[in-house]
């Protein structure tokens, strides 16, 4: 059920996260930066530990699958005694199972797993140390988290992965190993992403050009339609369970050009930016920093060519993965392109920025509010 009062309530928080994680990345002093990041992490997690989670008659509330998340932890240590025990990851039951041999709170359980997720959206931001960037897109970070509030392990899965791409950037290669295929115990779909750093260190040489994009681009349709049969004829269990063999199983069904909106226009069209226009620009011309052109950069190319992947497995929800990164891509183009227009339409242009960007705001979760239960958001202390 739409709800304006909701919308308003998830702009508001999501404003709010997008400011301070603006003040924490541009602060100069370790002070500030813990102050203003703890202050995101705390709000947010917030949010998430104190919202109303109920199922009645059929009615859900608080994320669709959020009621289920609470029924098992609540019995999760009981042996065979759920149905969600057999199609979830290693890694999530056990996490799950830890935690509840110390309390049977959930709001406590939530309150560590999203704290580790919003924890990892503020390491990964801070780690940009880049001046030439709008920072306006970041509030856009609410779709995915509030995604999380009912696929727990994929926000879980997302968090390991852009922790794992610091350590990969950092060079600590072993702990990025860890974090990456944590993603997978976590959540099973997130090993098409968790594979980045192999792509990352063929990419680290350059640059994609725009000709071996489009060549990697079909072969990744290809290898979609390949694993697309591949894998439903899998003998290991891996593949079998949960969510990830529906998927393909609904892609078999519908073709691979219906449905198009599980592309995820958005995803789409900041990847052509990309190609088309930041390629271009000055920030390109001109060495950045090291970070832009060497994480950045991989980053945005392998979403590029994963797209088609995803969209012939029909796994929708991938494109969340390097959401983050893209929101910083639409940043820089916002950034650049406000360098060539006049002094006196810049404020127009922000205006009219912000305006465009709280509208797409509300389309993106106008998109997904009905199927993951999102509303109406209430709170219970």
């Amino acid at each position: 059920m739409w709800d304006w009062t909701s919308v308003i309530i998830y702009i508001g928080f999501a404003v709010i996260g997008g400011f301070l994680l603006k003040q924490s990345i541009m602060s100069n002093t370790r002070d500030n930066t813990i102050t203003y990041g703890g202050a995101f992490i705390l709000i947010w997690t917030f949010m998430a530990v104190f919202r109303y989670v109920s199922e009645y008659n059929g009615f859900i509330t608080g994320g669709s699958d959020a009621p289920t998340y609470i029924s098992y932890f609540k019995i999760c240590n009981v042996p065979n005694n759920h149905l969600y025990e057999a199609h979830t990851e290693f890694l999530f039951k056990l996490l799950t199972k830890f935690i509840r041999k110390f309390t049977d709170n959930y709001r406590l359980y939530f309150l560590i797993i999203y704290s580790f997720i919003t924890y990892a959206y503020f390491k990964f931001l801070k780690n940009i140390n880049f001046t030439k960037i709008s920072y306006a897109p970041l509030f856009m970070i609410m779709i995915v988290y509030a995604k999380a509030f009912s696929s727990i392990r994929t926000g879980i899965a997302i968090a390991c992965i852009l922790l794992g791409v610091i350590k990969y950037d950092k060079k600590k290669y072993v702990s990025c190993v860890l974090l990456m295929t944590s993603s997978v115990l976590f959540q099973r779909s997130s090993i098409i992403y968790a594979v980045y750093p192999l792509f990352a260190y063929i990419h680290k040489n350059g640059l994609l050009k725009r000709k071996k994009a489009v060549i990697y681009t079909l072969l990744g349709f290809m290898f979609g339609i390949i694993a697309q049969r591949v894998l439903m004829s899998s003998p290991v269990p891996f593949f079998k369970g949960g969510a990830y063999a529906k998927y393909i199983l609904r892609s078999l069904e519908d073709g691979y050009f219906t449905d198009y909106m599980k592309i995820i226009a958005d995803q789409v069209i900041v990847l052509v930016l990309y190609y088309l226009y930041l390629r271009k620009s000055s920030i390109y011309n001109r060495r950045a920093t090291d970070w832009i052109h060497r994480t950045l950069d991989s980053m945005w190319c392998f979403d590029c060519l994963m797209t088609p992947i995803c969209y012939v497995l029909n796994i929708w929800r991938a494109s969340e993965y390097f959401f983050v990164p893209r929101l910083l891509m639409l940043g820089i183009f916002i950034y650049d392109f406000r360098k060539k227009i006049t002094d006196d339409s810049k404020t127009l242009y922000d205006c009219g920025t912000i305006l465009i960007l709280i509208l797409w705001f509300i389309i993106r979760l106008s998109t997904i509010y009905d199927v993951t239960d999102l509303m109406p958001l209430r709170f219970h202390l």
